[in-house]
């Protein structure tokens, strides 16, 4: 099934019809990629997603150096080649013995479940499921992964799948983060087990700023119902309050929940307007020169 969607793709700076687009492009010896979420024109969070792009590539000794000019002139191309106001980009970076140092780079619309009014009003249900991520640090197309959490999630009607250590620990959800509430205080698995989501970076800012205490610890899923409530938060859901982890549920309307979803939000408005502003500069600054 062809993921691409809308009417064109870019493959190595150049436009595609989506007619042409190949899966093989996605599972060609090593793949790494970044989902960033398009709103109005700009991409949510760029600058942190290709740093964390570059991190995955390192994390492999890969010798090659991103160039972050030419990638957010490609997708810069395919937002004008693409008349949408809202969705996510998938930015692959694809690695092979025949290319050497020298990858096919992708970007391309694709497909998105953003969590409705309600989900976001009375929580979502998720599942558990016994499952270890490799080198959990670095974000790269693992077929074995994507398998078995479809295979989990199929017709079963839960919105995510927390992952589950050898040992009983929850690490992460399969495209998000996790947070745990308790009184005054929050905490979230270490970040050497997890993927560092770039919208649980933001998170970490939130609590610090409001003087929320967090902290990086194990978390069993058997000591799941000591805590009053959860959160995800990721590139599609924000953050997304959970009612129940199977058989466990949790308090959704949570003051300091609250808190931090008005601040997640906020951070969001201030990015755009700050991309907008200095549009403006940049349009003002060569006209001046004409």
């Amino acid at each position: 099934m062809n993921e691409c969607l809308h009417d064109t793709f870019i493959l190595n700076d150049k436009i595609k019809r989506r007619k042409d687009f190949n899966e093989a492009h996605l599972n060609t010896g090593k793949s790494f990629y970044e989902v960033l979420r398009y709103i109005d024109g700009y991409c949510l969070f760029l600058e942190d997603h290709l740093e964390r792009i570059t991190n995955s590539i390192r994390l492999f000794n890969i010798d090659y150096s991103i160039d972050y000019r030419s990638i957010t002139e490609s997708l810069s191309k395919l937002i004008l080649n693409n008349r949408v106001k809202r969705g996510n980009v998938k930015l692959v970076i694809s690695f092979n013995e025949s290319l050497k140092n020298k990858p096919n780079i992708l970007a391309y619309f694709t497909k998105y479940k953003y969590p409705g009014i309600t989900q976001y009003e009375h929580g979502i249900n998720v599942s558990l499921l016994s499952l270890e991520r490799k080198m959990p640090n670095a974000k790269f197309v693992n077929n074995y992964v994507i398998t078995a959490v479809k295979s989990e999630l199929l017709g079963k009607g839960f919105y995510e799948i927390l992952l589950v250590d050898k040992e009983g620990y929850i690490t992460e959800g399969s495209k998000s983060n996790v947070f745990f509430l308790k009184d005054n205080e929050i905490c979230t698995p270490p970040i050497n087990k997890v993927l560092p989501g770039i919208t649980r970076k933001y998170v970490l800012q939130i609590c610090n700023k409001l003087n929320i205490r967090l902290i990086e610890k194990d978390v069993s899923i058997n000591n799941l119902i000591n805590y009053d409530s959860v959160f995800l938060s990721g590139t599609s859901a924000k953050i997304l309050p959970v009612k129940g982890i199977n058989d466990v549920f949790f308090k959704v309307n949570n003051k300091l929940l609250k808190q931090i979803i008005e601040s997640y939000e906020n951070i969001i408005i201030e990015y755009i307007s700050k991309r907008k502003k200095n549009k403006i500069e940049i349009i003002n600054s060569c006209l001046s020169t004409i």
